[in-house]
């Protein structure tokens, strides 16, 4: 079903929406925010977040990796980290603690979107009933969806940029045939007037 529902649209935004709440549902966490990384992979950007419960969207956060060993980690090494006691975990920064202890999350899941071998982003299911720890299923469970989910924003990008190139390809054509016609203009006809007059209608 998640799969099917990542897959049926090449709206990147769509589908980070849809990978988010699936996520969620099936392993019963609380929220699940996902994170795409910059260009220098410095910080990671909330573009999609979603929660079983009515409070506030954390959809643009911006977070700095250096100050963030697990995320960090999850980023250098391509592999999930498990953080159980996500409110003294030392493997976040006190900031960080800060914002999960008022948030009340219990346990932290911070999974890879791998794409082609690179780390693209990170995706991050948390609970906050206490002694609620994701089971090694529901960790390979939600890897496997990363896993797809990371493939799917690959695709939408790689057609974003299509799109873009084309879009560029056709204003330069546009451009050329507007140049060949005042070329041809000016060449056929040596009547001052007459070329003004003609340029002015292109």
């Amino acid at each position: 079903r998640v799969a099917q529902a990542v897959t049926s649209t090449v709206n990147l935004q769509s589908v980070l929406e849809t990978a988010a709440r699936e996520m969620a549902i099936l392993i019963n966490a609380r929220s699940v925010g996902i994170g795409l990384l910059n260009e220098s992979k410095s910080e990671l950007r909330i573009a999609a977040y979603y929660s079983q419960f009515d409070e506030p969207s954390a959809v643009g956060l911006m977070i700095p990796v250096e100050d963030n060993l697990a995320t960090k980690q999850v980023i250098e090494t391509g592999q999930p980290v498990l953080i159980s006691d996500a409110q003294n975990t030392p493997l976040q920064n006190e900031a960080t603690r800060a914002v999960l202890r008022a948030r009340n999350t219990q346990c932290l899941l911070i999974l890879p979107l791998l794409a082609r071998g690179e780390v693209i982003g990170t995706i991050a299911p948390d609970t906050d009933q206490p002694d609620r720890v994701f089971t090694s299923e529901e960790i390979q469970l939600a890897q496997t969806i990363s896993n797809q989910l990371a493939g799917v924003i690959e695709n939408a990008r790689l057609f974003d940029e299509t799109q873009r190139l084309l879009e560029e390809t056709r204003k330069a054509k546009e451009a050329a045939e507007t140049l060949r016609a005042a070329n041809l203009a000016l060449t056929q006809n040596l009547n001052l007037d007459a070329i003004c007059e003609e340029l002015l209608t292109l």
